[in-house]
């Protein structure tokens, strides 16, 4: 069966029927096209998909409080470095609210109730660095719940990935179809689903033995969830589908042929061009909109002074 996801050989055949580009040109090699790609899922696809606040490219990293440090990194795939929510969840599993607050306010937030539910949860964005308030937390212990919206990885030549043709949940082995050449020496690895949305399943696992040339096989200490026949196995930061729903995948094959219409200085099919990208954008963006239509969402006002009265609000 055919698959309908664009993958890097694919998406660079759907780029040259749409620029009329003859399969033998030479003006544009492969490199050419992933780096368009890239940029253009940089410059075009993020922006178009968070515009719509649908949380599609959410995640989070839960980080463990014990005392020795107050400060904690922004995850380096974070999304322009920025993060959409920061919360603390004590050891008995509860959520508590916290609040940003600016660098010259930092002396109003250093005292605490030293309870465990004190209301001054505080923190500040320093660098790249989430930084808890003085005296925010009673001490050691709960987690730092970071949310944010993940980068998607790095188109690249599909002669640098692998894919899974079988698992066996027995063993914890993986057996790919190949051996790319850029594997060798690696230890660290990223697996993307091969089902819309495509997304990250494993984040640089660390498998216990490794394939070679002779040895198509990946033995892990637990295998990731959801792991499936044809997902993809690449270095960190890298693979062959783009990470986002399906639907936004000829938009970015038209982005990439504009790119390339516009290096080849041919002006009428460019402002084609240009004009069917926008009915994209116009159309994809009904279908991405509005993830749940049947469930209307409720709006909150948890820091309106009726609410604030109530004794169960945590905060």
């Amino acid at each position: 069966m055919a698959r309908r996801y664009l993958s890097t050989d694919t998406l660079i055949e759907s780029v040259k029927r749409r620029g009329m580009l003859p399969t033998s040109q030479k003006t544009f090699k492969e490199e050419d096209f992933l780096s368009f790609a890239n940029e253009e899922i940089d410059m075009g696809i993020i922006p178009h998909i968070l515009s719509f606040h649908e949380d599609y490219l959410l995640d989070m990293e839960s980080l463990i409080i014990d005392g020795s440090t107050n400060r904690f990194k922004i995850p380096n795939r974070a999304i322009g470095n920025k993060i959409r929510d920061v919360r603390f969840r004590d050891t008995n599993g509860n959520l508590y609210e916290m609040t940003r607050i600016q660098k010259e306010d930092e002396m109003y937030f250093q005292f605490s109730s030293g309870t465990s539910n004190s209301t001054s949860r505080t923190f500040m964005i320093e660098a790249d660095e989430v930084v808890l308030s003085q005296g925010t937390l009673p001490g050691a212990g709960g987690f730092l719940e970071i949310v944010y919206y993940l980068r998607p990885n790095q188109l690249v030549s599909e002669d640098r990935i692998c894919r899974i043709v079988s698992i066996d949940t027995n063993t914890n082995i993986v057996e790919i179809d190949s051996f790319p050449s850029n594997f060798t020496g690696e230890t660290l690895f990223d697996i993307t689903s091969s089902k819309s949305p495509y997304k990250l399943i494993a984040m640089e696992i660390e498998p216990t033995a490794l394939p070679s040339s002779s040895n198509l096989f990946f033995t892990f200490s637990t295998l990731p969830d959801n792991l499936n026949i044809n997902d993809v196995i690449a270095l960190p930061e890298e693979t062959c589908i783009p990470q986002f729903p399906v639907e936004l995948h000829s938009m970015l094959a038209q982005r990439i042929a504009i790119r390339c219409l516009e290096a080849l200085g041919d002006s009428q099919g460019l402002n084609n061009a240009m004009v069917k990208l926008q009915e994209m954008e116009l159309k994809t963006g009904s279908v991405i909109d509005d993830r749940v239509e049947g469930s209307p969402r409720k709006i909150n006002n948890f820091h309106g002074f009726l609410r604030n009265q109530r004794q169960w609000n945590r905060r």
